[in-house]
């Protein structure tokens, strides 16, 4: 079974929750840059949430 695909809308959705990071649009911004590629988009996502650290 592949594993799931991970979409990049998910991932905006998600960057975009934390009050903190839109509050930087410069990190924003460099986080929306790099979830581009599936593989940083992979391993982003594998994260604990708690361990996500903006």
């Amino acid at each position: 079974m592949p594993p799931p695909v991970i979409t990049v809308k998910e991932v905006v959705e998600l960057i975009s929750s934390s009050p903190k990071l839109r509050a930087n649009l410069d990190l924003y911004y460099f986080a929306l840059d790099h979830i581009r590629d599936k593989t940083t988009r992979e391993i982003f996502m594998s994260i604990p949430k708690d361990m996500q650290v903006w």
